[in-house]
């Protein structure tokens, strides 16, 4: 009778001990499972922060790039239309002639 209990208690122990080893290290499989998932967002987290930032550097370049452009079109253009207007004025003057009264100008003058 007290081989029998004494088995009955051995075995007790070994389910409890086989119980506890299992929580354990469902335990542990739990935490790693949770570690590396807080790891993995923590990385996406900051390679998606990383790819604004570049977004971010990209589009204020390309602004300014943009602005830029649109300054040296403006310059371009003013220079254009400064040396248009000097030609024209000059054409006049020569062609047409000036104040002073007598004759054209000297474009004519000389024919």
């Amino acid at each position: 009778m007290t081989i029998i209990i004494i088995i009955i208690i051995v075995i007790i122990i070994l389910l409890l001990t086989t119980i506890i080893v299992e929580i354990v290290v469902v335990l542990i499989v739990v935490v790693v499972v949770v570690v590396v998932v807080v790891v993995v967002v923590v990385v996406v987290v900051v390679a998606a922060a990383a790819a604004a930032a570049v977004v971010v550097i990209v589009l204020i370049v390309a602004a300014v790039a943009t602005a830029a452009a649109v300054v040296v079109v403006v310059i371009v253009v003013v220079v254009v239309v400064v040396v248009v207007v000097v030609v024209v004025v000059v054409v006049v003057v020569v062609v047409v002639g000036g104040g002073g009264g007598g004759g054209g100008g000297k474009f004519f003058a000389n024919r």
